[in-house]
């Protein structure tokens, strides 16, 4: 080193091969980085749901793999269906706050302007008169596009949506863990007791004209129908075998549309000026508060 010091040709040299080791070193860092980064990146894909779940809510995750009959695949989609419950909660609450904040400023600059005009001109201070005349204006300003942003966006009211989506998920993974509900017990006195749905024109009987048949001919009628009656009547049931216990993955299927079906009306619940409420009664509820709410204000 030296010796190059002072001879150009040699310092020349020196450096080219210093400067070509450090390229070579740069070059393996960068090599050795992109490789880790891809590992990493790999290792992030390959996240399952049920692995995102336990690190979250562990206790959550323990409930699932006690559901030892289900495949790797559809505990994935249990632990997706709280994962998206945790989401929609988080969010709806995030919504809400703002909400809150828009709506408060709202009333807060709603009240005070008027005090302030009220006061406007009471003190000798030119200075006082134009600090108050500033601050009833700024208040006016945030009032109006608090207003304006609130009855545009409705914070207040989808954050109260999709929190109920989120509830209702969580419902329904308590619902299917424990095979109960009208949805996944078929002895369920709530699936029991419901309605069928009305057909079109049922209820609606009209009485046809029956006053040129013979007396006889309807008595006879009549009873040939009491008879037929009493003789249902009579006959034994056939003895029903008790019901075979349903386990997770006879209802898997229709869990899983369940959890589809709710992510698809939370998913259009989120765009503005769209019915929040379409296709389910919990956030129609809260859909007609809300506008109760709105026309109250």
């Amino acid at each position: 080193r030296s010796y190059g010091s002072s001879n150009p040709a040699y310092r020349w040299l020196f450096y080219s091969l210093t400067s070509r080791r450090r390229r070579l070193l740069g070059l393996a860092m960068a090599e050795a980085a992109s490789v880790g980064f891809s590992h990493l990146v790999d290792e992030a894909t390959n996240v399952t749901e049920l692995q995102i779940l336990e690190k979250r809510d562990p206790h959550y995750a323990v409930r699932i793999k006690r559901m030892a009959e289900l495949n790797d695949a559809q505990q994935d989609m249990v632990a997706y269906c709280l994962n998206k419950s945790h989401f929609f909660k988080t969010m709806g609450d995030k919504w809400k706050v703002w909400g809150d904040l828009l709506y408060a400023t709202q009333v807060t600059g709603s009240a005070i302007v008027p005090v302030l005009i009220g006061v406007l001109g009471s003190f000798d201070s030119a200075f006082i008169d134009a600090c108050i005349r500033v601050l009833a204006i700024v208040l006016s300003l945030a009032a109006a596009i608090c207003a304006a942003l609130e009855g545009v966006y409705s914070y207040r009211l989808r954050g109260q949506v999709r929190r109920g989506f989120g509830d209702n998920l969580n419902d329904l993974f308590q619902s299917f863990e424990t095979l109960s509900g009208p949805l996944f017990d078929p002895t369920c006195s709530a699936r029991r007791e419901s309605k069928p749905a009305q057909r079109p024109g049922e209820g609606s009987f009209v009485m046809p004209d029956l006053s040129h048949i013979p007396r006889a001919v309807l008595r006879a009628q009549l009873d040939h129908l009491d008879q037929l009656d009493t003789a249902k009547k009579k006959e034994k049931p056939p003895d029903a075998s008790p019901p075979h216990p349903q386990t997770h993955v006879d209802v898997y299927r229709l869990f899983a549309a369940e959890v589809v079906a709710l992510n698809a009306q939370a998913r259009k619940a989120a765009f503005v000026g769209q019915d929040v409420g379409a296709g389910h009664s919990a956030s129609g509820q809260i859909e007609r508060e809300g506008e109760g709410q709105t026309a109250a204000t």
